[in-house]
């Protein structure tokens, strides 16, 4: 994709490590928790109904989260992963 070609990505291994980043950056004790801001995330969830069960188990938590936007049940348009590239700092892909 064009928008991430000048942006470095990264994959993280868990949700766990973005809820550490979450408190670190409260406590302001790491720089990197000062760059990345866990409430701008875009995710995908099961995006081909293949995973009910883990749809099922996330879907309350990650709409739960206000600042959060994403596409659960279906693949996301192309459109859906520019803007999230170009205006989160954090995209979930559970697949």
């Amino acid at each position: 994709m064009k928008c991430l070609k000048t942006t470095p990505v990264t994959r993280v291994p868990s949700i766990s490590l973005i809820h550490s980043l979450t408190v670190l950056r409260k406590l302001k004790k790491e720089k990197f928790a000062e760059i990345v801001d866990p409430q701008r995330c875009g995710y995908v969830l099961n995006p081909d109904g293949s995973l009910k069960g883990v749809e099922d188990r996330l879907t309350g938590y990650f709409s739960g989260v206000s600042t959060w936007s994403g596409v659960t049940g279906r693949k996301p348009l192309q459109g859906d992963m520019e803007s999230y590239f170009q205006t989160k700092d954090i995209y979930l892909c559970e697949i």
